[in-house]
């Protein structure tokens, strides 16, 4: 339950903790193609559609701190402990999470990719954790995949 409790509250500050620093326009732009259920959405393989086949576009925040909780597993490659490992990519996903400057489906897509990734992070507390581990070099994998 607390974890439910946790994960419903992250996802609120996820939601709402991102900021859309770039100014307003006043034109309005038609919308994609690509419908904003269906960026929500991950395919069958596990990875996220991509924007019209390309990489989705992510802020260079965003590239820093997947940069980081990639350098975490290296951590975690030679130390072991789960534990650290999960307190150092909640660091880093909060930092992500707090300094997002995206907009538009690249946001949409990226917000897919996070809850996805956040619910992974949180099975390294259970008692199965190193077994998670590989779950979460995959997630990274995915983001790699899916944003530039």
């Amino acid at each position: 339950m607390k974890q439910l409790l946790f994960i419903v509250v992250l996802s609120t500050l996820l939601l709402a903790g991102c900021k859309n620093k770039a100014p307003q326009s006043d034109t309005h732009e038609p919308p994609s193609e690509i419908d904003h259920v269906h960026i929500a959405q991950e395919s069958e393989d596990n990875t996220l559609l991509l924007n019209e086949g390309k990489k989705w576009k992510a802020d260079a925040s965003t590239l820093l701190y997947v940069k980081a909780m990639e350098n975490d597993l290296l951590v975690y490659a030679s130390e072991k402990d789960t534990s650290q490992l999960h307190a150092s990519l909640k660091d880093h996903l909060s930092k992500l999470i707090a300094n997002c400057t995206m907009k538009g489906t690249a946001h949409d897509a990226l917000h897919a990719w996070l809850l996805s990734f956040m619910e992974t992070v949180d099975k390294l507390t259970t008692p199965e954790g190193a077994s998670v581990v590989a779950s979460v070099e995959e997630a990274l994998a995915v983001f790699n995949v899916s944003f530039d």
